[in-house]
Order: structure tokens, then C-alpha cells, then sequence
């Protein structure tokens, strides 16, 4: 018998690179203008990339490349995954299947400067709210998710499966919501623009009963404080009894909150919505190194800036009504606190509720104790930790909460969740100040019972009314007409005690 003779089997292979972005503390990232490299000349790229070579590892070669041509030093620990990318130029050339390694960094030794001038024209610090173009494809692709807190751990490019075509960078939302179109560059809306308009996103979802109140924009003001450049969302009424800050929680920010505002009597209260550290608006010096420390110190004072002898009721949603529970616990300038819940984070029970890991979650405040050195840094979208699909009964509002990129899509420094998991707030028993908690009756994600375990130990005055029909985000018109009639009876309440007095 002959022996059969077979053709060698060719093996898929691809081609490793690592690609480093380098952030500075304005969250600018550091691109290159490729020239002469005989890839994507004229494009800008992420500031070091190179292929990996034989015996070295991805995170060797990352640290490599960006010496060889940016002239920095990089700490191997200090490199953050952002995606492995595969992609594929779909012509059969081996050459042209790539993985790609793409890390962030955000320390590092020297200052960068092009050490290969042959193959880059320029470096730019650039913000990703305005990029410069033309990018390369699939590296814009990498920004433009980055940017949005939706980049998957691993991401492809090229394949027919998952053909995608890069926009701009910025948020796409359905129907009649705000569009941001990569040929549109000269109607193109600014940053500013953009957040201006954020507060009829979320404005859309709630009962047409209030339509016309809902068109009421707030005046956009600013405030410095540490540093922090912060966005204040105002209605001012000089002439209105009391006085009314909203506090947003880790899955929104002033304008998402700001409807509330809307559609409370003008008569009855002046309003102020603060975009807090990492969300909104807001511009810090360094995000990586904010705090929930940095929540309640910013808060404190600006209740002491803002107080005009007039009555003050705080108004937290979510997580925001434990920081409005606290910073009326540190002072006697608040009136008294009102809050959609009231989250515990080192109670058990409120951890599991609150993560996405379900009762795996009450090991989470063990966890952030190794949470320590640079990994204090490494910034994660707050949407792989909260269960932000919880976010509301309707679907619609819950993806826009997740996705937005000032909102839940923000990326967080495990440093300032950890602080948050293990922060202990004053005890309930020592509590002067009273308390209101309008809680959703409907809310999947904080059930009212997770509350009731810090509320009913409350020394202090206190009041518990629910939301009926309402969801975690209370846009049900039942549930929006019992919040508004509670808060009208506390601000009358209120304003009535100054007056006496």
C-alpha cells in the first residue's frame, strides 16, 4: 500500500503589538502623527505602539516601545488594560492578522518627546471630547468605546461578524436624543452644548403631565473648590423660603436630576444641582486620586459658601442619599434630608444589593481592603460594578443611565470605591437632623427593607412615604406626584418654621 501523502496543515497565526496611551491629570490622552512608517501615514495614533518581540512579554514590550519612541519610563505595574483587539484586513496575508494589547497609563518618569522622527511628525495632548482626524480606524474604535465606558475586555476588528465603522467620539442615543455624527463636522455640538441639552434626555422619560414645567433649563454656573472647576446647575429665587441642593448617586449627575428640580413650585424653593468629582460637568486635577471623602468635604463647604440664613433641605438620589445623610450629620446649617435611599455600604446587605455580584457582593468591602499602591488608580467603568440594568423600570432610561458617559458610564479609580465601600458614616442613633425617605415602592435594584436597616435606628425626626409604582429612578406618574406633594408639605413645613422664628 503507498503510504498517503498530506500537505502541511498552515496554523492560524497572528502578529502581537502593544499599544500605550499615555492620560495626564486633565484625562487629555497623548497621540502621535504617524509619517514615513509606510502604515497609516498621516493618521494619528495611540502615542507608542510596536510589535512584540521573540522572548519578551506584551507588558515588556509596551514599556520598550514607549521608551524607543517617546523617551519615557514605564513601571510594568502601571500599565492598564484597557482591550486585546483581534483584527484581520480580511486579504489572506498573514502579515495582516494582528492581536493587539491596548493599556493606559498614567504615570511614568521623563517627558515625552518623538525619539523617532523619521516615523512620527507630531505629538498632541488632546482631550477625546475633540479629537483631532483622521485617527486610525480600529485605534479609534478603542478611544471611542474607552470614552463611553462600553470597551469590552476583548474587542475585534475587520471580521464580518463585527464590522464596524468608527464615528466621532461622543454618545449616540435613539430616536429624537441627542446624535453626534463623524460627518457632520462643521455642525458639530460642543462639550458644552452637549450637557446643556443632557437634562431633556432624561426629561423625555417622565410623565407628559409635567411636559411644559420640563422646559425650564437651568442657569449653568461654576464654582471652584480645591482645584475642582465644579458644574452647578441653578434656579435662583431670591425670594423662595427655602433653599434645596440635589445630590446625584454614582449613576447620574446634575442634569440627570435636574427634571426634579423642574417641576418643584418655584415659589416654594431655590435649587442647586452639583456635578460631584468624576461626574458631569466637573473638571478635577486628577481624577485618578478623588475620593468619597472628597465628596462630602466639597459638599460641606459648599453648603457654608452657600448659606444666606434661609432653611436648607438636602435631596439625595441613590447612593447621594447617604453622602446628603452625611453632610447634614457633620454640620447644623442643613434644615433637613431627603433621600430616595439610604445605602450602607459596609452593611452586608446593602452590598449585595448594590453590586452587580449579587450576595458574591457582601465580599466586596473585604476586597477593596487589597485595593492599595497603583491599583488605587486603575480607573473601571462604574457600569462593570453597579447593577445599573436596575437603574429603572423602563429599559430605555436604564441604558441611557449606563451608557452615559458623564453619568454611569463614567470610569471610577478603585481607589474612590474602595474609600466609599469602607467609609463609615455617622451612626444613625447620633442623627440630629430629620430625615424624609421617599423611597420607590417598585425599586428592583435598593428594596426598601436594604434602607429600613440604617432608617428605622434614626434618633432624629423622621418620616418614611413611598413611591408607588416607582423604580429605582421614580419616573412613574404615581410615584412622581406623591415625591413632589411630599417635598411641596416639607419645604411648606419648613418655610413656615423660618418664619416664626
Amino acid at each position: 500500500m503507498n503510504a498517503v501523502q498530506h500537505e502541511p496543515v498552515g496554523r492560524y497565526q497572528v502578529v502581537p503589538a502593544a499599544f500605550v496611551l499615555l492620560v495626564d491629570a486633565r484625562d487629555r490622552v497623548l497621540l502621535t502623527y504617524r509619517r514615513g512608517t509606510g502604515y497609516m501615514d498621516e493618521h494619528w495614533s495611540f502615542g507608542a505602539a510596536g510589535h512584540v518581540e521573540t522572548g519578551e512579554t506584551v507588558l515588556q514590550a509596551a514599556v520598550r516601545e514607549t521608551h524607543e519612541e517617546l523617551g519615557v519610563t514605564l513601571r510594568e505595574a502601571d500599565l492598564l488594560p484597557m482591550t486585546v483587539g483581534h483584527r484581520t484586513s480580511g486579504n489572506g496575508r498573514p502579515i495582516d492578522e494582528r492581536v493587539d494589547f491596548f493599556f493606559s497609563v498614567r504615570c511614568w518618569e521623563g517627558e515625552p518627546d518623538i525619539q523617532e522622527p523619521d516615523k512620527a511628525a507630531e505629538l498632541r495632548w488632546v482631550s477625546l471630547d475633540d479629537p483631532p482626524e483622521p485617527v486610525v480606524p480600529h485605534e479609534l474604535l478603542v478611544l471611542q468605546q474607552w470614552r463611553q465606558g462600553t470597551l469590552a475586555p476583548v474587542s475585534t476588528f475587520g471580521f464580518p461578524s463585527a464590522l464596524q465603522e468608527p464615528g466621532r467620539l461622543g454618545p449616540v442615543h435613539r430616536g429624537d436624543r441627542v446624535k453626534v455624527q463623524a460627518e457632520a463636522k462643521d455642525t458639530r455640538e460642543t462639550e458644552e452644548e452637549l450637557m446643556d441639552g443632557d437634562h431633556q434626555r432624561y426629561a423625555a422619560f417622565l410623565p407628559d403631565s409635567y411636559r411644559e414645567l420640563l422646559k425650564t433649563a437651568p442657569e449653568v454656573t461654576y464654582w471652584d473648590w480645591s482645584g475642582h472647576h465644579v458644574r452647578i446647575l441653578r434656579r435662583r429665587r431670591p425670594e423662595a423660603p427655602v433653599r434645596l441642593i440635589l445630590i446625584h448617586g454614582a449613576g447620574g449627575h446634575a442634569a440627570a436630576l435636574w427634571p426634579f428640580a423642574a417641576i418643584l413650585p418655584a415659589e416654594i424653593f431655590e435649587i442647586a444641582a452639583v456635578d460631584l468629582p468624576l461626574y458631569g460637568g466637573t473638571e478635577s486635577p486628577d481624577p485618578i486620586a478623588v475620593r468619597y471623602q472628597d465628596w462630602l468635604d466639597l459638599l460641606n463647604d459648599f453648603v457654608d459658601a452657600e448659606d444666606d440664613g434661609r432653611p436648607l433641605v438636602l435631596l439625595g438620589a441613590s447612593i447621594g442619599g447617604m453622602v446628603a445623610y452625611e453632610v447634614a450629620a457633620r454640620g447644623e446649617r442643613v434644615s433637613a434630608v431627603a433621600a430616595t435611599c439610604l445605602l450602607d455600604p459596609r452593611d452586608l446587605h446593602a452590598r449585595a444589593v448594590m453590586t452587580k455580584f449579587g450576595k458574591l457582593g457582601a465580599l466586596s468591602g473585604c476586597l477593596t481592603w487589597m485595593v492599595r499602591g497603583p491599583l488605587t488608580r486603575r480607573r473601571i467603568p462604574m457600569s462593570w460594578v453597579a447593577a445599573l440594568s436596575k437603574m429603572s423600570r423602563n429599559p430605555e432610561l436604564s441604558a441611557l443611565c449606563a451608557q452615559d458617559p458623564r453619568g454611569g458610564g463614567v470610569r471610577v479609580p478603585l481607589g474612590f470605591l474602595a474609600s466609599y465601600m469602607n467609609y463609615r458614616h455617622t451612626a444613625p442613633e447620633s442623627m440630629a437632623t430629620p430625615v424624609l425617605l421617599v423611597h420607590p415602592e417598585a425599586d428592583d435594584w435598593t428594596p426598601v427593607r436594604v434602607s429600613r436597616r440604617w432608617f428605622d435606628r434614626i434618633a432624629a425626626d423622621k418620616q418614611l412615604v413611598l413611591l408607588p409604582d416607582a423604580g429605582h429612578f421614580p419616573i412613574e406618574e404615581s410615584g412622581v406626584e406623591v415625591l413632589v406633594d411630599t417635598l411641596i408639605a416639607l419645604g411648606q413645613h419648613i418655610g413656615r418654621g423660618k418664619r416664626q422664628q
